[in-house]
């Protein structure tokens, strides 16, 4: 049984012309889920101004999404599609060794044969897939779905899931355009007639796209629900980074028992990933807390004195 070849790397805004496997379906479904997503949050920005804050238990008290940032984050989608486009072209091959612990990575972790590195191959798809879903839908379903329709919140959220997602998928394919490093599984290749493990194009290796994609999207997690009680507190929302992280840990490990990346493939993934799904937000909107309207606005804080002492007294109607 010859190895599975992918002749595409996986990428959440690849084309829809492109849709010939259960692989490339797969981001056929995230570009529709992303698109259908966002147009719904902008479609509900002005039912967001006419609902009370008070009737909410979310409130948005971080600067909201800028002018700026949605002419930035729709050229990176187009820039996405662009990149896209490219790629299909295969680009040349201009880097195939290894680096630093690579081969010993390599020989350590990959898989013994070739129904092991199949299986880790479909596991790693599958968790990047669904954790790409969970992000993208806790956003906009859960504001919506566990307060009241909070369209303010899930529009918020929606906005800087798009943004951190098309930034990280955006270089991520820079890189396999412009750097060309080969995958693992072409070492030791031949074009000889007959040889089994043919030097052919199968996706570029540097940086690890499934690594930097899950570990975006473990980062959005991190930063929404630190910031967001979005089940209440407690546990349900400490829960979430340590099991999205884990998710995104397995997903590097298992590509390279897969023999689709080095190690240091993957570990560039795992922190520009991370850094961008979490640092986004956190820089752009959650480190800046604004003020919030008090729940009593007719109250005051006044001087009184008698003649038994003078101080100061809170009054208000209630």
């Amino acid at each position: 049984m010859s190895p599975r070849r992918h002749s595409k790397a996986s990428h959440p805004w690849a084309p829809c012309l492109r849709i010939a496997s259960v692989a490339r379906a797969y981001r056929l479904i995230r570009i529709i889920l992303v698109t259908c997503s966002t147009l719904l949050a902008l479609s509900s920005t002005a039912l967001a101004e006419e609902s009370k804050p008070s009737a909410h238990r979310l409130v948005w008290k971080y600067p909201r999404f800028r002018l700026w940032e949605f002419i930035a984050a729709g050229a990176v989608s187009a820039g996405n599609i662009g990149f896209e486009i490219a790629y299909s072209n295969e680009p040349a091959d201009r880097w195939k060794g290894p680096i630093l612990l690579d081969r010993p990575a390599r020989n350590f972790f990959r898989g013994g044969t070739v129904d092991s590195r199949l299986l880790a191959d479909d596991i790693s798809d599958h968790i990047w897939n669904y954790s790409t879903y969970y992000v993208l839908l806790d956003g906009l379903v859960t504001p919506l779905v566990s307060d009241r329709f909070n369209y303010d919140v899930a529009f918020q959220l929606t906005l800087l899931n798009w943004q951190a997602v098309g930034a990280t998928g955006l270089l991520t394919r820079l890189a396999h355009i412009t750097v060309g490093r080969t995958r693992p599984s072409l070492q030791g290749c031949s074009n000889e007639e007959g040889a089994e493990n043919k030097c052919e194009f199968r996706g570029a290796s540097f940086i690890a796209g499934h690594a930097a994609m899950t570990s975006a999207n473990a980062g959005l997690a991190c930063a929404n629900h630190q910031n967001l009680k979005l089940y209440g507190g407690g546990i349900p929302d400490a829960a979430v980074c340590p099991i999205m992280v884990t998710a995104a840990a397995s997903v590097g490990v298992l590509r390279i028992i897969a023999d689709k990346h080095w190690l240091s493939d993957t570990i560039v993934g795992w922190v520009l990933g991370g850094s961008i799904g979490y640092g986004m937000p956190y820089f752009l909107h959650y480190r800046y807390v604004q003020k919030v309207v008090s729940p009593l606005p007719n109250t005051a804080l006044l001087p009184y004195g008698d003649s038994t002492g003078a101080g100061i007294q809170f009054a208000g109607l209630f």
